[in-house]
């Protein structure tokens, strides 16, 4: 419009200077090769003029037309948003409604054409892996990188939860690692790495965020609990697997006062050093604990208390006063844990006169009766005379067991009338107190599976020193008793004499080999070494381990039990046997074989290798002792010390070894 009056004004001033110019001024000559043009200047200025409208009209025109284009181009652009637009949210229904097939061409088609882009391309790659597409999916993250780059965050988190979803979890590990540098206080990089971390069993990675965690306020104060349980958990079973008992301990050392001074993990703590047998130690820890130890029944009070129960230090004495104490002051709903807990550790005591008066407290409350308490109340009355009060308890047991089996498990339910209840048997693995008794003398009772109880009777003989060969036992007799068995062996007047020497007492336990020795000198058995009288192919263990699982009978039927099994140098399994107790598998097993007169082969054990089964192999002339799970430093140094060969971890395909490589070929 501008230049429309521009060009008017221009005109109207040339038309009325033109003349005045003309009479005045000359004219305009313009000369060529072949051409002369004259004009006035009044001519001049016209053309002038009139170019320029020409150049302005040819302008308009252009700008016009390609206005149009961008318009026509604008519209098809909007056309194609919107439609983006549409499937992107179709497509987002369909993934809620789990068609991932659908959902993934809808959000994928038009990706680029929508609103975020790289959003779609993420929501597509989810779609795509949800399928099991993992090309697809890789396809629309690389889609992604070249629009947002590679530093966007929220392509990251979804590169990130994509290859959790494809399992790759190294990778994810280390994405999640590099997002937590990245965004350490972003939520949803947390919930991915609290997610990763345990799904690898990366506990201590986590731990290590737990307060970021907590402070974003991403778990309720429950749920951040119930995490930091689980975080705590596993990584005492990681120390433990890993480093053993020592290593345990020095873990804890290193921990923050405040964990140190959690009850629940000191708990968790003492329950892991029982597991292991390192009673003394777990002991200590319970001293400190009991004293914050409140009156009340709290999960945490019961827990204690069961772990109490399991207890087998050298002296217990403290630990009983300190029940004692508080049973006075206890609410009468947690002294029934207290009871069986203080009767257990009287039976340690071989103290069964206290024992009875605890016991007889303990049943009065029936309602809070366990299974265990029957069976070990009826064994402290028969000990102290009292056969009509073992025999009336062992009548109301089975009377009550009775009771259940014959509930009528049909009747039909209020929520749903046609719903009936559906009675299921489950097998549990046996567990009885078992009395080994030399010359009429009881020497030491132990818990353990019935079966195979003159192999128990002689392996533990043989393994503990009490006999050097089994020749020393004349005669082994297995008697039934109430609520027991009575294991009845007649030593050599030689080998008799030396076991009152240096008895000890091992009430109550597992079949740990050292647990309640009187001396720690005791401990350390002077031992020869043993020599190298085969080599074994590792190519062979594979198959091994195969009958090893297809052999567990007990353990099939429970998954209570322990194994312990004997191969020949071809490895053909010659024996097995099984017990609740790992040491008393092998205390079996070592019965076995020095009946079969101590054939060529190796062990192989269902648990890990502990001081105290190197030191039973060693005893009895085991040279290879191979264990599914890890070895304690004191069973490598001991190994060592006696040219035992000693691997652990053994699986399909790898093992450890730890000492006596020397018998150990790969053909």
């Amino acid at each position: 419009m501008l230049r429309v009056l521009f060009l008017m004004l221009l005109l109207l001033a040339s038309l009325i200077a033109g003349p005045y110019l003309a009479g005045k001024q000359g004219y305009v000559r313009i000369e060529t090769a072949s051409h002369i043009v004259e004009m006035s200047i009044t001519t001049l200025v016209i053309f002038f003029v009139l170019a320029l409208a020409l150049v302005y009209s040819i302008e308009v025109v252009i700008s016009r037309f390609f206005r149009l284009s961008n318009n026509t181009y604008s519209w098809f652009s909007r056309r194609k948003r919107t439609k983006a637009q549409k499937q992107t949210l179709e497509g987002l229904m369909r993934m809620d409604e789990g068609d991932y097939s659908k959902a993934e061409k809808l959000i994928g088609k038009n990706a680029k054409h929508s609103d975020e882009p790289v959003l779609n391309f993420i929501k597509a790659a989810e779609a795509a892996q949800q399928r099991g597409d993992e090309f697809s999916a890789n396809r629309y993250l690389m889609e992604a990188t070249e629009i947002a780059g590679s530093d966007s965050l929220v392509l990251e988190i979804a590169r990130t939860r994509i290859l959790l979803q494809q399992n790759k979890l190294p990778a994810a590990r280390s994405s999640v690692d590099s997002l937590l540098l990245m965004a350490g206080k972003n939520k949803e990089v947390l919930k991915l790495a609290v997610e990763i971390y345990l799904k690898s069993k990366a506990y201590q990675a986590l731990d290590n965020i737990l307060e970021q965690i907590e402070k974003s306020g991403l778990y309720a104060s429950q749920e951040f609990v119930a995490l930091q349980t689980q975080v705590e958990d596993g990584l005492l079973d990681e120390k433990m697997n890993e480093e053993g008992v020592d290593g345990l301990l020095d873990w804890w050392d290193e921990q923050s006062r405040k964990r140190r001074n959690d009850s629940r993990v000191k708990l968790a703590l003492i329950t892991r050093l029982i597991d292991a047998n390192d009673h003394e130690s777990a002991y200590e820890f319970m001293l400190e604990l009991v004293k914050k130890l409140d009156s009340d029944n709290s999960p945490l009070t019961q827990e204690l208390f069961k772990q109490i129960s399991r207890l087998q230090p050298e002296d217990n004495s403290k630990l009983v006063k300190f029940i004692c104490k508080w049973l006075k002051g206890a609410e009468p709903s947690a002294q029934c844990c207290a009871h069986r807990a203080l009767g257990y550790l009287y039976v340690r005591n071989n103290d069964f006169a206290k024992a009875n008066e605890v016991f007889k407290a303990l049943i009065a409350n029936k309602e809070k009766l366990e299974p265990a308490d029957i069976t070990m109340a009826s064994y402290v009355f028969e000990q102290v005379g009292d056969k009509a009060a073992a025999q009336q308890l062992r009548e109301d047991g089975l009377k009550s067991v009775m009771a259940v089996e014959n509930l009528n498990l049909s009747e039909e339910t209020s929520e749903n009338p046609t719903a009936l209840l559906v009675e299921k048997q489950d097998s549990l693995a046996a567990e009885v107190p078992v009395s080994l008794v030399y010359n009429g003398i009881a020497h030491t009772v132990m818990m353990c599976s019935p079966q195979d109880l003159e192999d128990f009777a002689l392996g533990f003989s043989l393994a503990e020193g009490i006999i050097e060969k089994k020749a020393d036992i004349y005669g082994i007799d297995v008697v039934e008793v109430c609520n027991g068995i009575e294991v009845q062996i007649e030593l050599s007047s030689r080998q008799f004499v030396a076991l009152k020497d240096h008895r000890r007492t091992l009430t109550g336990r597992t079949g740990c080999g050292i647990c309640g020795t009187e001396q720690i000198s005791q401990v350390y058995k002077k031992l020869p070494k043993l020599d190298r009288t085969f080599q074994f192919n590792l190519n062979l263990l594979d198959g091994c381990l195969e009958q090893l699982q297809a052999n567990q009978t007990l353990g099939k039927e429970t998954g209570a039990t322990h194994a312990a099994a004997f191969f020949d140098l071809s490895g053909n399994l010659l024996a097995i046997r099984e017990d609740v107790g790992r040491h008393v598998a092998l205390d079996k097993l070592i019965g076995w074989h020095a009946k079969q007169n101590q054939p060529q082969g190796f062990v192989l054990v269902s648990s890990r290798a502990s001081y105290e089964m190197v030191q039973k192999s060693v005893a009895c002339g085991i040279e290879l002792l191979v264990a599914i799970s890890a070895a304690t430093d004191l069973a490598v140094n001991m190994a060592e010390q006696h040219n035992l060969s000693l691997i652990g971890f053994a699986r399909p395909g790898k093992a450890n070894i730890y000492a006596g490589k020397e018998r150990l070929v790969l053909a």
